[in-house]
């Protein structure tokens, strides 16, 4: 968020950060009930595998994001 002024420019950065903030908050409501649904049809073992398997999309989330910068820079730099 706090980059958000300077990839997308001072007049959209409020409206940008009230999506992401909406996100988040989506984000945080939904992981836990689908988590406890989860639980609840495929038993209390279910919730560690969906825990692995929520970082491990963070994790190529934060990495592709990173590539898709850095490629920007250097097409900026040429």
């Amino acid at each position: 968020m706090s980059r958000t002024p300077q990839r997308l420019g001072a007049e959209y950065a409020t409206h940008a950060v009230g999506f992401q903030v909406s996100a988040g908050m989506l984000g945080a409501a939904l992981v836990p009930s689908l988590a406890g649904l989860l639980a609840e049809r495929m038993g209390l073992e279910f919730v560690a595998q969906f825990a692995v398997l929520l970082a491990t999309l963070l994790l190529t989330t934060h990495e592709l994001l990173l590539y898709v910068a850095s490629h920007r820079l250097l097409r900026r730099q040429r």
